[in-house]
């Protein structure tokens, strides 16, 4: 971090003071371009039609060839919970048939930790 100092500060302020006049004056003869014009706001708008037209093109688009989640479907395999270790670990139990797998969960691989045979009060047992 830079400190200045108030000597410096007051420097700078003085020299913007006595510059800014003359640099208005240097420019008062140079007509000022118009920051508002027809053609400009036509390209805005035909720009902003672009983009917009783009952004549906691509919702078409990924709505035409699938790139949506998977449907939810009820299959052979159900996670009946997982709790978090680590930011990359994680513990879970899932059910197969009757079976439940405790797995261990890291960022490359899969553990079987215990098997167990499936309980009837699910919810009661699990949590």
């Amino acid at each position: 971090m830079h400190s200045i100092t108030v000597r410096t500060a007051l420097c700078r302020a003085l020299t913007t003071v006595i510059l800014l006049p003359t640099t208005a004056l240097a420019n008062e003869h140079a007509p000022l371009p118009s920051a508002v014009g027809l053609a400009s706001v036509a390209q805005t708008v035909a720009w902003l039609i672009a983009v917009i037209g783009l952004a549906y093109v691509c919702a078409w688009a990924a709505r035409r060839f699938g790139m949506r989640p998977p449907l939810r479907r009820p299959g052979l395999i159900k996670v009946l919970g997982s709790t978090a270790l680590t930011p990359k670990e994680k513990v879970m139990i899932v059910e197969i048939g009757n079976t439940w797998l405790v797995l261990g969960v890291a960022a490359g691989s899969i553990h079987t930790l215990h098997t167990m045979p499936a309980s009837n009060d699910a919810a009661a047992t699990v949590n």
